[in-house]
């Protein structure tokens, strides 16, 4: 095998850390847009299965413990800000070991 110059160990590097970085943004991306589908599908399902959900969930984890919609929608703003500034930050070119704040809410 060829000996690796520095030239050519200093880019395979830098290579490998873009491969992690963007793995790690496509995770957090796939995250998101899981908790968007379920968050949206409960929201638009029928009143009378959303009625049975709610039940089950009651159910299960007790009536203190359900998550109310506006949790989660708060739980989701959470990851989106997240993944902004994760995102800001590898444009940025650097990237910050503590995850990041909720993003501003759209006025309604």
């Amino acid at each position: 095998m060829a000996r690796r110059t520095g030239i050519t160990k200093t880019v395979s590097n830098i290579v490998d850390d873009i491969k992690d970085m963007l793995d790690d943004a496509l995770d957090s991306v796939c995250d998101l847009e899981h908790d968007t589908r379920d968050s949206l599908s409960r929201s638009l399902r029928p009143e009378r299965e959303r009625d049975t959900e709610r039940d089950t969930e009651r159910r299960r984890t007790g009536p203190d413990e359900a998550r109310s919609p506006q949790l989660e929608m708060a739980a989701l703003w959470s990851k989106l800000g997240q993944i902004e500034e994760l995102l800001r930050q590898q444009q940025e070119g650097t990237v910050a070991a503590q995850p990041a704040g909720r993003a501003k809410q759209p006025s309604s």
